[in-house]
């Protein structure tokens, strides 16, 4: 197991986002280290449920793992894989909201999770109004999954399959998660988890989400995990009647560039 011995400092702002951030590889325990090392009290404490298309050995959660530490680990991450932890368990999805109320974590963060998750969210939310809550991919109707989600993320659909008449839109749960790699979802989670934990949601969701990935770039380079942040622009996503664009639901538009990689 390793872990990240930093010093970070973030400034958010409606404008534009900054961060700065020295970070040394270390093999100590990072919860020593994390009172000193760390400009937060201490560091949030996460959940992530991590739906059917990345799996324990896709490695969707490592970059989160070996930055924050596994709970089972005395760390700071607890992950639920659907349906694989719940079987194991004999559990439903309710084991979503028993997991929050038994842990209490300051961010709960779901990538592909299966249709249901919805329900749980809004159990989450109105028992745990301060928790921050990020939707990657979900499988539920998107606008209730929005309301109840601190930011919402959903891949935009690549040009060559929209509409005739060219409209912006989503891509379906399934097929957004499949075009994404283990590695490519990693640097997303820890991203978003960096973004939550900022402590600032005044800025848009799209500004959010990239100072977060901004960070997760120098962590992942300095850190010596030897992975990219790749090359992907962050857009609001619009009401397709309205025209009106959100502030916590962004699409991710790949490159061709990033694309082809």
């Amino acid at each position: 197991m390793r872990y990240f011995q930093a010093a970070r400092a973030a400034v958010l702002a409606a404008a534009a986002l900054v961060v700065f951030i020295s970070c040394t590889r270390t093999g100590t325990d990072h919860r020593a280290d994390s009172a000193a090392a760390v400009q937060h009290t201490e560091r949030a404490r996460l959940l992530l449920l991590s739906g059917a298309a990345f799996p324990r050995e896709s490695g969707a959660a490592d970059f989160l793992a070996w930055e924050y530490g596994l709970a089972e680990e005395k760390g700071r991450v607890r992950v639920l894989y659907w349906p694989e932890t719940f079987r194991r368990t004999d559990s439903s999805l309710r084991l979503v909201r028993e997991t929050v109320r038994e842990e209490q974590p300051d961010i709960l963060i779901t990538l592909g999770a299966p249709e249901g998750t919805l329900r749980e969210l809004r159990t989450v939310r109105e028992e745990f109004p301060d928790i921050r809550i990020v939707s990657i991919f979900p499988a539920d109707d998107p606008l209730p999954v929005e309301a109840v989600s601190d930011l919402m993320i959903d891949q935009e659909v690549p040009a060559a399959v929209l509409s005739p008449d060219g409209d912006p839109a989503l891509m379906p749960e399934e097929e957004a998660a499949a075009d994404f790699s283990g590695r490519e979802a990693a640097v997303l989670l820890l991203g978003a988890a960096f973004a939550m934990e900022s402590g600032d949601l005044s800025a848009t969701g799209s500004e959010i989400l990239a100072s977060g990935m901004q960070l997760a770039g120098t962590v992942a380079k300095e850190g010596g995990l030897i992975y990219p942040v790749p090359d992907w622009e962050f857009l609001p996503a619009a009401d397709p009647e309205t025209g009106l664009k959100s502030m916590k639901h962004v699409l991710i538009r790949k490159t061709e560039e990033a694309a082809q990689k």
